[in-house]
């Protein structure tokens, strides 16, 4: 005699759309996002202040070019003595002041150029944000692609009472889906129909005695509202 003992499997759930997210959230590394915006922030530090000693010497050879004096004797003498570098003359001076020019236009540039990505430091995080997201983002679509059905059916349905019935709850209703169903038509964000079926429920009421003695029957389905037609 055989018996066959072990453990039931547990029923696999399905999970989530947001679940499915949430995963998907907390396998994403912030690390090397926070990074990039501290590393952009010490960049434009570090500019800033060669910026602002770039400017200290652009002064102070401004200055020596307005003073217009040949390097004398005595100073070079001097230098000479102690070792120093010689006073420079004014060609050496007008050299370095455009240097200097072009070192600040350049730093400026870069500065600017950091302080524009760092307006928007988390763009890379919110690429991966945005794919992690993708299961719920899918999942709104289906609803709105599911809405907008209900939307059509319920249109079809009260366009085809209106025919038999005379009540204001229906007119308005009515009207309320009709701009409903010319919205969604405009989007480029779902899928709609041309023409839309009729309760089943409602068209079984074709054949009693009231409709039959009108000559009035319901039709299978009922064409996109125009919005001249929703004028009550």
């Amino acid at each position: 005699m055989s018996v066959f003992t072990g453990i039931k499997a547990e029923p696999e759930v399905d999970r989530s759309p947001i679940d499915l997210a949430r995963v998907a959230l907390e396998a994403i590394d912030v690390t090397p996002h926070v990074e990039r915006r501290d590393s952009l922030k010490r960049s434009i530090d570090a500019k800033k202040a060669a910026l602002e000693r770039a400017q200290e010497r652009l002064q102070s050879v401004n200055e020596r070019i307005r003073d217009k004096r040949e390097p004398d004797g005595v100073s070079i003498a001097l230098a000479l003595m102690e070792g120093a570098d010689l006073p420079p003359p004014p060609t050496a001076l007008e050299e370095e002041k455009e240097q200097l020019l072009l070192g600040i236009r350049e730093l400026n540039r870069q500065v600017n150029d950091a302080h524009l990505l760092l307006r928007r430091p988390w763009d890379g995080l919110k690429k991966e944000i945005t794919e992690a997201m993708a299961p719920v983002v899918h999942d709104i679509e289906l609803q709105a692609q599911e809405i907008t059905e209900s939307i059509e059916l319920l249109y079809a349905k009260t366009e085809a009472l209106r025919r038999i019935v005379q009540t204001g709850p229906i007119d308005g209703v009515w009207q309320l889906m009709g701009e409903l169903v010319i919205a969604t038509r405009e989007s480029r964000y779902v899928n709609s129909r041309v023409r839309f079926p009729v309760d089943p429920e409602i068209l079984a009421l074709n054949p009693l005695e009231p409709f039959k003695a009108m000559q009035a029957r319901i039709p299978d389905e009922i064409d996109t509202p125009n919005p001249s037609w929703l004028r009550l």
